[in-house]
């Protein structure tokens, strides 16, 4: 799977599913593990409303998702990435998603600086 940080930009795409501004407690977030206060890594739980926002991803969405996610700022430094581009990324962040929602598992998001 790719690699997409945390809150801020899985919290852009989270915001884009519900068709709401994006803000910095999007996603409520549990830290569980941190190696280093300042440069990680940490392990944080994803609240059960995200994980059930990214699992309702349907197949139809993906490509105007794909389009817009991929103009965040966190995302397109380099140029926005052609509108499909990020389409594989949200499948697999969708798929993942549904295969916690239907086993009754949480999300959890591993980062570091």
């Amino acid at each position: 799977m790719s690699y997409v940080r945390g809150g801020g930009i899985l919290g852009q795409l989270v915001s884009l599913v519900r068709g709401v501004d994006w803000e910095v407690d999007t996603i409520v977030s549990g830290l569980l593990w941190s190696g280093d206060e300042q440069d990680g890594p940490w392990l944080t739980s994803i609240d059960s409303a995200t994980r059930d926002t990214l699992a309702s991803i349907a197949d139809a969405q993906m490509r105007e998702l794909s389009a817009r996610w991929g103009r965040i700022e966190e995302l397109a430094w380099g140029g926005p990435p052609a509108d499909d581009e990020m389409v594989p990324v949200i499948e697999q962040i969708a798929a993942l998603a549904r295969r916690a929602r239907d086993a009754g598992d949480n999300l959890y998001c591993w980062c570091c600086l």
